[in-house]
């Protein structure tokens, strides 16, 4: 074989290892990004699993939530819709349904506090309330991490 017909082969080759080189190369940048995807997709789970466990924890320590805990956790919650089955939106909704009831029943155990012998049965009735409600808030860690488990577990991936 002669050098300009090896060239002319060479030259005709050049063109299809080229593409197929490009198109190994798209594939891995395809791969790639959907990595990152999944990456950026857990990491928001995961803020909004924190957001909740944090609101959770602060009730169970402070035993009650004020307009700056739940503010905040709605705030960090807000896009679960995007991010999560109904499910789970439905739960992130019952959790600010139950801190909110919480802080209401609070206040108005302290509103009512100022004049005992007259709201007796109203306080009785409130700190049940907040009983029940307090209790709802101290099963909770472990049912968060149950209902989050399906979109937070690395090792199904």
């Amino acid at each position: 074989m002669e050098f300009q017909q090896f060239l002319d082969l060479s030259s005709a080759l050049l063109t299809p290892v080229i593409a197929l080189s490009m198109l190994y190369i798209a594939y891995q940048q395809w791969q790639i990004n959907k990595i990152n995807l999944r990456k950026e997709l857990y990491d928001e789970r995961l803020s909004i699993y924190e957001s909740t466990i944090e609101l959770i924890y602060t009730v169970q320590s402070l035993g009650y939530a004020n307009n700056d805990h739940i503010i905040k956790f709605n705030r960090s919650t807000s896009n679960s819709v995007f991010l999560f089955g109904e499910d789970t939106t439905d739960y992130l909704k019952q959790v600010n349904n139950k801190a909110l009831r919480l802080k209401h029943s609070n206040e108005a155990i302290q509103r009512l506090s100022k004049n005992v012998e007259k709201n007796v049965k109203k306080l009785d009735d409130l700190s049940n309330i907040d009983t029940e409600i307090f209790t709802w808030f101290m099963d909770q860690p472990i049912i968060v991490e149950n209902l989050f488990k399906k979109y937070l577990d690395l090792s199904k991936n």
